[in-house]
């Protein structure tokens, strides 16, 4: 991130901060299920936050992700790190599900290295997140498996798998068009079909388009 748009995007969040109920950083990141330092990092200009911790961020600050958005000027690729040919994207962790009984906080572990040329082909790689899968698609994608989430695909597109927020939880979850509602659902075995509707309400939306994932063989 350019130095005139980070100072930019610092100032605002810590403008809001200031008139938040969180009031410190190490409370908001409390609040968010991250570490005061990725937050810190974030601020600074050293990490990109992605969609999903800029939604989050808004939520606790009172704000629009929109708003946010624009002040961070997410389109600025130079705030994606490429390193000898590999580009760097975040890993998320699915604690939780909303077709389960988890109730673990997500959070942010770290980065992996992806070939950039190879990251391009599925998308912008600065909207690109893997996600760790909870097991609400398995066996369709396994529990465990590493999914690889291209965040500026949130429109409906009938019969693919998309990382959703229900409920304050993300989950993975197939996307279909019914008389023209959008609905999901989850395919897990144990869990059996489960469906909710999309867009009725705030409490249910759709973070991005489910492009790839990995799991470790056994």
């Amino acid at each position: 991130m350019k130095t005139m748009k980070k100072e930019k995007f610092k100032r605002y969040v810590l403008d809001l901060l200031s008139r938040s109920k969180h009031r410190t950083q190490r409370n908001l990141a409390a609040a968010m299920g991250i570490s005061p330092q990725h937050l810190n990092a974030v601020l600074n200009g050293r990490n990109d936050p992605g969609r999903v911790f800029l939604s989050d961020l808004a939520v606790e600050l009172g704000t629009s992700f929109a708003s946010l958005a624009s002040a961070y000027d997410e389109d600025d690729e130079a705030s994606f790190e490429v390193v000898d040919g590999f580009a760097s994207i975040p890993l998320w962790f699915v604690d939780r599900s909303a077709f389960g009984s988890r109730n673990r906080p997500r959070r942010m572990s770290t980065y992996l290295g992806f070939r950039e040329d190879w990251i391009r082909q599925k998308g912008n790689p600065h909207k690109m997140e893997l996600w760790q899968a909870s097991g609400e698609m398995s066996p369709v994608i396994p529990e465990g498996s590493l999914v690889l989430v291209d965040t500026s695909k949130t429109q409906p597109l009938a019969g693919r798998i998309f990382l959703a927020r229900h409920k304050g939880i993300e989950l993975f979850c197939r996307v279909t068009i019914e008389a023209g509602r959008t609905l999901i659902w989850g395919e897990s075995d144990d869990k059996g079909v489960q469906v909710e509707s999309v867009g009725l309400n705030q409490e249910l939306e759709l973070l991005g388009l489910a492009r790839w994932y990995g799991c470790e063989l056994l």
